[in-house]
């Protein structure tokens, strides 16, 4: 983790729910490359808008500034809307970055603090897609 205000909860606080398409209450494994099958888009996620000038030259640092807690709610509330989507879809809508600008960021730290928390649910098959989990719906 690359912010010591982001650490993850060591064991999850929510109901550890598993069936064969969704998951909620406990972390994949993210270790190696499993880290990176969060990045995979789907092909229905949108497109990021094309870089304005005078945009913002360090989306990293910026993100970094932000608040985990804002992020938890702004994807929550993005999300209660019952449409599933990727890590990527999340980001381009919430922020108009794409997943590998937010990735090991604000936005993903956020997003899997909700699904260790049980309120957000993940498939297990790529590209991985989030929704509200069932108990939240």
């Amino acid at each position: 983790m690359s912010s010591a205000n982001a650490q993850l909860e060591l064991f999850p606080s929510g109901e550890v729910v598993v069936d064969s398409e969704w998951q909620t209450g406990a972390l994949p494994d993210r270790t190696g490359a499993s880290a990176y099958v969060v990045l995979i888009r789907a092909p229905d996620d949108p497109q990021r808008a094309p870089r304005e000038r005078g945009s913002d030259k360090a989306p990293h640092l910026t993100l970094r500034k932000q608040s985990l807690a804002t992020w938890r709610d702004r994807i929550a509330a993005l999300l209660d809307d019952g449409k599933e989507r990727t890590f990527n879809a999340i980001c381009v809508e919430l922020c108009g970055l794409t997943a590998d600008i937010c990735f090991d960021e604000k936005p993903e730290h956020a997003l899997w603090s909700l699904v260790g928390a049980s309120r957000v649910a993940y498939s297990v098959t790529a590209p991985i897609k989030f929704r509200i989990a069932n108990d939240h719906a």
